[in-house]
């Protein structure tokens, strides 16, 4: 489905594949360079400084979307988005359509999961095995996979989280986390509460190792559907570069406790 999306138009210069293009989408600062050369900018301290990233990372990201053909020089110190440029931008709405037409085109490294708690037991399994990064956004707060969570926390697994949630939402998280928390896991409880964020998330998908992805499916009437698991790099980098744009722009989570 990812490839269906991007091919046409966002084949990376100079022979990459998409593992090299969606590596360099997920690394920090590259998505918020891009977004700033919609318009013309002028590169420089000031850029640098208002992006929060050092100077060294900002140019290597910069020489790295220049290479893809993302980004242009316009001048001595100008840039810009390039057409392929603004097509990758444009990526995050084009694949929440695709989601929403619910007749996605599987590759083959895919799995339909086709309900609910299949989709459950599935992403708590991932989490089980995770030996190093989980990120999961969600419209949902399930006790299992909240333990896989917290076991995960245990194993010094880290883990970010957007949640997608109202007033009444949070105060029904609230609850469910409060009837987790206790003493005896009150530090994991208060790492994860510093990496979780709220955002209007259009539907659930998680990350897990770099290696797998899943996303939900959603209904007309906003409910789940069904589900997919996707094995390999390509899906999971591209998942990761909506789930940076979603985690930058969150709210910190309110604390409950």
């Amino acid at each position: 489905m990812f490839a269906a999306i991007v091919a046409e138009h966002m084949k990376p210069s100079g022979g990459s594949g998409l593992d090299a293009f969606f590596s360099v989408l997920g690394k920090q600062g590259a998505i918020e360079i891009l977004a700033q050369a919609t318009e013309e900018f002028t590169s420089g301290k000031d850029t640098v400084r208002r992006m929060g990233l050092s100077q060294k990372l900002y140019y290597s990201r910069l020489a790295e979307l220049i290479r893809l053909g993302l980004i242009q020089r316009e001048g001595l110190r100008s840039y810009r988005a390039t057409e392929r440029g603004r097509l990758v931008l444009d990526m995050q709405d084009r694949l929440c359509r695709a989601l929403a037409q619910n007749r996605p085109s599987l590759p083959l490294e895919s799995r339909l999961v086709p309900t609910y708690p299949e989709m459950v037991r599935t992403l708590a399994g991932q989490i089980d095995r995770a030996a190093k990064r989980i990120k999961i956004a969600t419209r949902y707060v399930d006790p299992t996979i909240a333990k896989s969570v917290f076991d995960a926390l245990d194993r010094n697994v880290y883990i970010q989280v957007v949640y997608k949630s109202s007033m009444t939402h949070l105060g029904e998280l609230a609850l469910d986390l409060l009837g987790l928390v206790k003493k005896d896991i009150a530090s994991r409880a208060q790492s994860l509460w510093r990496s979780t964020r709220v955002a209007n998330i259009p539907f659930s998908f998680a990350v897990v190792d770099g290696g797998w992805s899943g996303i939900e499916l959603i209904g007309s009437d906003d409910t789940f559907l069904s589900a997919i698991e996707f094995e390999g790099r390509a899906a999971a980098e591209a998942l990761g570069v909506l789930f940076r744009h979603y985690y930058r722009i969150g709210t910190l989570f309110p604390r409950f406790w």
